[in-house]
């Protein structure tokens, strides 16, 4: 029908008029999650654990915990 069509194009429209931006928020989640991201990285082979790795123990410790997770450089 021509009611859709018309919904439909502006939508489109409104799509290609849109700007996008991404962004990443730095560290502020899981630091669990990041200390594996960070050790795939750099190991190549295929691990798996069937108990908690040594070096993430503290960051779960810290998550467990609920205790704030600060950084400084």
């Amino acid at each position: 029908p021509w009611h859709l069509r018309n919904q439909c194009e502006n939508c489109l429209s409104n799509i290609w008029n849109m700007g996008f931006i991404a962004t990443h928020i730095y560290r502020k989640g899981n630091s669990c999650a990041d200390r594996l991201a960070n050790y795939e990285i750099s190991n190549l082979d295929f691990v798996w654990w069937n108990s908690l790795p040594n070096f993430i123990r503290h960051e779960f410790c810290h998550n467990k915990l609920r205790l704030p997770n600060y950084r400084f450089n």
